[in-house]
């Protein structure tokens, strides 16, 4: 495990924020030169903390009518072969439709997959593929309506220094339509396996001027279509687990008091909000149980907050995973 220094923390937070940051918008704001942030950045990647990059996305702008948490009862026996089974599909799956699949443990659910959806029939086919690999006593079915997502929250060190960019002054995007076009989605699927590949090396992949790709990626970055970000390797940060919660609220009128609230909690990467038995999902990177004690403490602490039930999942490699809502 790596202890980061305290302009490692600066630079992974900064970065995963805005995973286009320049370094020399980082040696700017935190008057040192571009060549020790350079420095520190590849010490991070030969340290194997920093790991790629990628980009988040608004599933709904982006032409999908949702995304699916599907949890399923598995028999013990089966557990390795069905995640194994199910891996394979999301692998295969070149438009990343099928974006997830992880392992609870001590729950009554064993494993769960993400799908986005174009339509809700797409669930049910979804459902099928799922039957088809045996084994799979129950299917549970989380619909995801929206999402607060902030990877950069997940590391709590480094200094306080508040970075003045112009997303920090416009918390509320445009809601411009783009039709989006053959461009737009190749700079999409270009940025999904590597979030900070220069637009020139884009623009001549694609056939395109530098330009063109430029002003593409500013316009769906302005109307929240994607955001960028770096990824980390949690492990190597001494993260062992995800913590998963969901929650059920006393009143749903107060629902973004209560993710407001929840969002400032170290640790906490993205709150989901859901239909389904509970109204939202809090996703957490913990590193022992101390984290895990504070973690549900500090839900506990915020009003509206009626019920609560904790689950326990692998923490991957790579975090956040491309293309995460």
């Amino acid at each position: 495990m790596h202890s980061p220094k305290e302009i490692d923390i600066t630079i992974l937070k900064e970065l995963l924020k805005d995973g286009r940051t320049s370094f020399t918008s980082l040696a700017q704001q935190y008057n040192t030169s571009k060549d020790i942030i350079w420095k520190h950045y590849r010490e991070l990647e030969k340290d194997g903390i920093i790991v790629g990059a990628t980009i988040q996305i608004n599933v709904q702008k982006l032409g999908y009518s949702g995304v699916a948490m599907l949890m399923l009862n598995v028999d013990s026996q089966n557990i390795n072969r069905v995640y194994e089974a199910l891996t394979q599909i999301t692998t295969e799956c070149e438009t990343y439709r099928y974006c997830g699949i992880f392992r609870y443990y001590n729950s009554e659910f064993s494993l769960a997959m993400i799908a986005r959806l174009k339509t809700l029939n797409e669930l049910e086919q979804a459902k099928q593929r799922i039957n088809k690999q045996g084994g799979v006593n129950e299917i549970k079915t989380l619909l995801w309506t929206d999402c607060r997502n902030t990877p950069e929250n997940v590391l709590t060190g480094g200094i306080t220094k508040k970075i003045p960019s112009k997303k920090d002054s416009e918390q509320d995007f445009p809601d411009g339509a783009i039709k989006l076009d053959e461009v737009d989605n190749q700079i999409i699927q270009k940025l999904t396996k590597n979030g900070r590949l220069p637009f020139s090396s884009i623009a001549e992949e694609i056939g395109s001027s530098t330009y063109t790709v430029t002003r593409r990626y500013e316009k769906l970055l302005k109307n929240n279509y994607l955001k960028t970000s770096i990824q980390i390797n949690p492990v190597q940060l001494g993260f062992q687990a995800i913590l998963e919660l969901h929650l059920s609220l006393a009143d749903h009128g107060e629902t973004k008091t209560v993710v407001d609230e929840i969002s400032k909690i170290p640790g906490v990467s993205y709150v989901l909000q859901i239909s389904g038995d509970f109204d939202l999902i809090v996703v957490a990177l913990v590193k022992d149980c101390k984290d895990i004690i504070a973690l549900n403490e500090a839900i506990d602490n915020i009003q509206y907050v009626k019920k609560v039930n904790g689950l326990i999942r692998q923490i991957p490699p790579m975090w956040p995973t491309p293309f995460q809502y």
